[in-house]
């Protein structure tokens, strides 16, 4: 056979119908609609176990949220615990710059327990606690030191942004008042300092704290390490608004 006729043949060939179906051009096209079609559906696939990943990264991060919550959170109060305390806030406090520490006291708690009952001694606690949260800056942290004594850690800021943020918590909490006209105060004390270390600063404002409560309590005091002052702690009397 000669070479023309090998290549109508061929061609012919490639145009007969094989088995009953379509020749071999319309075959490559019904494998590469199949293809297509096995691509598109794994397209599809994939897209529904993105999604399905998406929603479980959602789940397991507000579950992560929860237990946070749970972990750092006083219940009673919804500020900060002692354990968040110790374990990132004492070392976020010493990491920045200028730093305040006002600790707070709520006063005659006791009093309050044994006179109307630890029930209303935990309405005074959650009320306390919302003031904090209200009358703080976002990114300031309060948290339940222990009992009814509490600490504002306030980042950025000198003492006399400190004083102003400690006097409205103050008048916040004398504004209160809890059912049968039960008033709460509470002495303040405030420290301040340049790259602080914590134990040092704590003391200040704690030995501040006891200042105020020897003063008649309902008041703050400030604690300052000023070189001039002549001694390493000298308490400054801030007389209440009004």
């Amino acid at each position: 056979m000669s070479d023309n006729s090998e290549a109508m043949a061929a061609r012919r060939r490639r145009y007969q119908v094989i088995d009953g179906g379509v020749g071999k051009r319309d075959d490559f096209s019904g494998r590469a609609a199949r293809v297509d079609g096995l691509l598109r559906r794994r397209w599809r696939e994939l897209n529904h176990e993105h999604a399905k990943m998406q929603r479980e990264l959602e789940r397991l991060r507000r579950q992560n949220t929860e237990l946070k919550k749970i972990l750092f959170s006083d219940p009673m109060t919804g500020v900060f615990n002692r354990f968040a305390l110790e374990n990132f806030l004492v070392e976020r406090f010493e990491d920045t710059e200028r730093a305040l520490l006002i600790v707070l006291d709520i006063d005659h708690f006791k009093k309050i327990n044994d006179t109307y009952g630890h029930s209303v001694g935990d309405q005074v606690l959650k009320r306390f606690g919302r003031l904090l949260r209200e009358n703080i800056r976002i990114g300031d942290a309060a948290v339940r030191y222990g009992g009814e004594e509490f600490l504002v850690m306030a980042f950025g800021i000198g003492l006399g942004d400190g004083l102003r943020i400690a006097e409205r918590i103050r008048t916040a909490t004398e504004s209160e008042k809890l059912p049968g006209e039960i008033a709460i105060t509470v002495s303040i004390g405030v420290a301040a300092g340049r790259s602080p270390e914590w134990e040092a600063i704590f003391a200040m404002a704690d030995g501040a704290l006891y200042q105020a409560k020897r003063m008649g309590r309902n008041r703050i005091v400030a604690a300052d390490d000023r070189e001039e002052a002549r001694r390493p702690q000298f308490y400054r009397y801030i007389p209440m608004a009004g």
